[in-house]
């Protein structure tokens, strides 16, 4: 992974591309055995995937590693149509896996075509492209914004149920500013109070770069972003 983000291919950091194809890496692993690198082969790739396929979307690996995968796996809620794995994240995944092996090849780890992930690849639809991050209509929008936390909750520790406090701290300020910037959760939420500018003689702003709470997937996503009037 080190020969990876040296590359320039992956960035290194909380939240980053580097810990993302570490935590694909060590599943891999977890799921298919712990073997000298040597042996892996394409038959281990077809079972991951076989594998992947069949957890749902929302099991958080994270919580099972300390346990073995064939005995963790009896814990899985059933596969359903709505916890399915979409196509387009799956290949996301093989890409990690497949930079990861050419790594390998490079290190001398593999030999070449060891193991080809991009090989496992699921045909993505131009329907299933434009649903992957479907953006919010103006009734998603009045729904989030009629919660408890904009209109009145009971108190800090109670910021859904419905009552007379308003506090605007993380939690109301987050959808907000995604509303008017169009940044991600990860962004706003990393954000640190030196990145919100409102100096005199400067227009209000919000600088998004690496800091030390998270980093950026990639270096176009480092940017300033005016503050709209009505935040």
């Amino acid at each position: 992974v080190a020969g990876i983000v040296s590359q320039g291919f992956w960035k290194e950091g909380p939240g980053s591309t580097a810990e993302d194809g570490k935590r694909l890496v060590k599943q891999f692993v977890w799921m298919v055995g712990d073997l000298p690198a040597e042996d892996y082969g394409q038959q281990h790739l077809s079972h991951f995937c076989r594998e992947m396929m069949s957890m749902p979307k929302t099991v958080r690996v994270q919580t099972f590693w300390h346990e073995p995968y064939e005995e963790a796996k009896k814990k899985f809620p059933p596969l359903t149509t709505q916890n399915s794995r979409k196509a387009v994240t799956f290949n996301k995944d093989l890409a990690y896996l497949a930079r990861f092996g050419h790594r390998m090849v490079t290190e001398g780890y593999w030999r070449e075509g060891q193991i080809s992930p991009l090989k496992f690849s699921r045909k993505v639809t131009v329907g299933q492209k434009s649903k992957a991050k479907s953006p919010w209509q103006l009734a998603h929008l009045e729904e989030m914004l009629a919660s408890p936390i904009y209109v009145g909750n009971g108190g800090p520790k109670r910021r859904l149920k419905s009552g007379q406090f308003i506090h605007q701290d993380a939690a109301y300020w987050v959808l907000l500013l995604a509303i008017y910037t169009a940044a991600t959760q990860g962004e706003i939420c990393g954000l640190l109070v030196e990145e919100v500018v409102c100096e005199e003689d400067v227009f209000p702003h919000l600088i998004f770069q690496d800091n030390r709470l998270r980093t950026l997937k990639r270096e176009a996503r480092e940017r300033e972003v005016p503050v709209h009037p009505r935040l």
